[in-house]
C-alpha cells in the first residue's frame, strides 16, 4: 500500500496550495527518472539565490510561457504582476509564490490569483536559527549540494504522484472545499537542471496551524478518511507505476528532513501515527488512538468495496501502529523545537505561555510513549510475529 506523508499539511483544516504538496504525479520511465535529478548546473543551483520570482531560478518569462500553455495566449501578465511568499516556515524544499498576475484585457475562466511552488531549497536556508545545535551541519554548502540532487527527486516524485492520481482518477479526497486544482507541473530534467516548479489553484481561507495548534480527535477523522482513499488507489497501481516512486524515501542527506512529498509504498500505520502524533495533544492521541484506527479501517474498507479483498485485518493494523510508534514519533519530536522557538519570539507574552503549556503535554508524552512502547514491543513476542505475518502491511 502506499504511504504518503502529512507533515505541515495536516495541520490545516481547510485546504490550501501547500496541503495538496501531498498529492501529486508523470509517467517517465525510472532509469530516466534517476538519470535527470543528478545533474550539475554549473555555478547556478537550487539553494543560491537568483534573479527570478522571489530569488528563484523561475522567471517571469519562464511562467509567462507556462501561464499560455495552460490558459491559453491571451492570458497575459500585467505590468503591475507581483508575487508574494506564503509559504516561510511552512516547508524548507519550495518557495510558495502567490500570483497576482494582472491580466491584460477582459479573462473569462482564469483564476484572479494563482499559486507557484518552486522547488527550492532557499526555504531551508532562510529558516537559518530554527534548527538548534544541528544547524552548523545542515548550513555547510557540502550538505546543501549533496540534498540538491534529492530535493529534485522529491519533486518529480511529487508531480508523479499527481499524474498517477490523475489517470486512475482519484480526485475527489475529501475537504472542506473542492480538490485542489493543479494547472501545470514542470518536473526536472537534463534540459530543465534549475526550474522545476507546479502551478496549483489558490484558495483564499485556508487556515494553517501550527504543531502545537492541536486538533480534536473528530478534526482528524477528514484526514484519517483522506488518507483511506489515497490507500485505497494505490491498490489500483501497477508494478510499473510503484516502479516511479522513490523506493529509499530518506536518502543519505534525508534521515533528518523527511516531508511530504516523499510519496512511497509502505505500511499505512507510518501515516497514520505521524498524523495522530503531529496533531492531537498526548491525552486525546492516548486516549483515542484505538478508536480512531477502527474508524480509519471502516474507511479504507467503504473505499475498498465489498469486492475486492481487504490488504490488511483490523488487528493487523493495529499491532502495525504498535511497532511502528517508537520510530514515528520519534521523527515527531525534532518538528517540535523549531516551530517553538519560532512562536517564542513572539511579544505576546500569553501566547507564549499557551504555546508552551501544549508543547510540553505533547512533548512530554511522545517521550514517555515511545519507551513504553518500545519495552512492550521488545519484552513480547507478538513483535516478532507480527513483523513476519503482517501480510500487505510492510513495516
Amino acid at each position: 500500500m502506499s504511504e504518503f506523508g502529512f507533515e505541515c499539511c495536516m495541520h490545516k483544516k481547510v485546504g490550501s496550495s501547500r496541503d495538496n504538496e501531498c498529492f501529486l504525479a508523470c509517467l517517465i520511465p525510472k532509469s530516466k527518472y534517476v538519470d535527470r535529478t543528478r545533474i550539475s548546473s554549473g555555478t547556478m543551483s537550487l539553494f543560491k539565490p537568483a534573479g527570478g520570482i522571489l530569488r528563484t531560478n523561475l522567471s517571469w518569462d519562464d511562467l509567462q510561457e507556462s501561464v499560455f500553455e495552460t490558459f491559453g495566449k491571451d492570458a497575459k501578465f500585467g505590468p503591475s504582476k507581483d508575487a508574494k511568499d506564503i509559504g516561510f516556515a511552512s516547508g524548507f524544499m519550495s518557495k510558495i509564490c502567490l500570483i497576482t498576475p494582472d491580466w491584460q484585457g477582459r479573462m473569462d475562466g482564469v483564476p484572479e490569483k494563482f499559486v507557484v511552488k518552486v522547488s527550492s531549497q532557499l526555504s531551508f536556508i532562510e529558516c537559518k536559527g530554527m534548527f538548534g545545535d544541528i544547524e552548523e551541519e545542515f548550513s555547510t554548502e557540502e550538505f546543501s549540494r549533496a540534498m540538491e540532487s534529492e530535493v529534485k527527486k522529491i519533486h518529480n516524485n511529487e508531480i508523479t504522484l499527481y499524474k498517477l492520481l490523475e489517470k486512475y482518477d482519484v480526485s475527489e479526497v475529501p475537504r472542506p472545499k473542492k480538490s485542489i486544482e493543479v494547472y501545470y507541473t514542470r518536473e526536472f530534467s537534463e534540459e530543465n537542471p534549475l526550474k522545476g516548479f507546479i502551478i496549483m489553484e489558490y484558495l483564499a481561507d485556508n487556515l494553517s496551524l501550527h504543531i502545537f495548534d492541536n486538533l480534536s480527535p473528530e478534526d482528524i477523522l477528514q484526514a484519517l478518511h483522506a488518507i483511506a482513499s489515497l490507500e485505497a488507489a494505490s491498490l489500483k497501481f501497477t508494478d510499473e507505476d510503484k516502479g516511479l516512486f522513490m523506493k529509499n524515501i530518506f536518502g543519505e542527506m534525508f534521515a533528518k528532513a523527511l516531508t511530504k512529498e516523499t510519496s512511497h509504498f509502505g505500511c499505512p500505520t507510518t501515516d497514520v501515527v505521524r498524523l495522530l502524533n503531529a496533531c492531537l495533544s498526548a491525552k486525546d492521541r492516548r486516549e483515542n488512538w484505538e478508536s480512531l484506527l477502527e474508524k480509519f479501517y471502516s474507511f479504507l474498507k467503504d473505499e475498498v468495496g465489498n469486492n475486492n479483498q481487504m490488504p490488511c485485518t483490523l488487528e493487523q493494523l493495529k499491532q502495525a501502529y504498535r511497532l511502528y510508534f517508537p520510530l514515528g514519533a520519534f521523527m515527531i519530536v525534532p518538528m517540535i523545537g523549531p516551530l517553538f522557538s519560532l512562536a517564542n519570539n513572539s511579544d505576546d507574552v500569553e501566547y507564549k505561555e499557551r504555546v508552551q503549556e501544549l508543547i510540553f503535554e505533547k512533548t512530554e508524552g511522545l517521550l514517555e510513549d515511545i519507551f513504553e512502547f518500545y519495552e512492550k514491543n521488545k519484552n513480547t513476542s507478538s513483535g516478532t510475529e507480527a513483523k513476519e505475518s503482517n501480510g500487505g502491511l510492510p513495516l
